[in-house]
């Protein structure tokens, strides 16, 4: 993407590149320590290669809004899908504190 403006008079070009984040919402709160690269990563379709990035977990209220954060913009028009290992459970705030049985 690229502005084209002036600012005091001078004629200022910003060029920025923009990696997008890949958010998504989850309507009851997941276990925060289930949520890692290791249960919930981003795939390219072609190879099944990981997506190299920071993932981070937000807890909004009760809901887990999980986001990922690629390293590298990503290619175009390519496919990619996110997979999420059984091990990411419901935490203590969806299924009331003490109860295992998620």
């Amino acid at each position: 993407m690229e502005w084209k403006g002036s600012v005091g008079g001078n004629v200022v070009r910003l060029t920025a590149e923009f990696i997008p984040s890949l958010n998504m919402r989850f309507d009851e709160a997941l276990d925060p320590a289930a949520i890692t690269p290791n249960n919930f990563r981003l795939e390219r379709a072609l190879d099944n290669s990981s997506v190299a990035g920071t993932l981070k977990h937000y807890l909004v209220g009760k809901q887990s809004v999980p986001c990922f954060f690629p390293a590298q913009p990503l290619l175009a028009n390519e496919n990619s899908e996110v997979n999420m290992n059984t091990k990411v459970k419901l935490g203590a705030l969806a299924s009331g504190a003490g109860d295992d049985k998620h």
